[in-house]
């Protein structure tokens, strides 16, 4: 939770030493860049990715679940 606003956090990116917070899992993918880590870290054990959600082109980013899992339609 943001201690300034008291937003709840969904999703940190740490990249380059550097952690940064995002209210939804969809922001923190698209903001990853090459060689960062998303970690799902909101209480809710259900995350929602809005549509065409994808990494950064050219960026490896790893995904931890951080103890949730991925669901989806075919």
């Amino acid at each position: 939770m943001c201690t300034d606003c008291k937003a709840e956090m969904a999703a940190k990116v740490v990249a380059n030493g550097t952690t940064s917070y995002y209210t939804d899992v969809s922001n923190a993918i698209r903001k990853a860049v090459d060689d960062s880590t998303v970690t799902i870290i909101s209480k809710e054990r259900q995350q929602s990715l809005a549509l065409n959600t994808s990494v950064p082109a050219n960026a490896t980013v790893t995904l931890d679940l951080n103890g949730h899992t991925l669901g989806g339609y075919a």
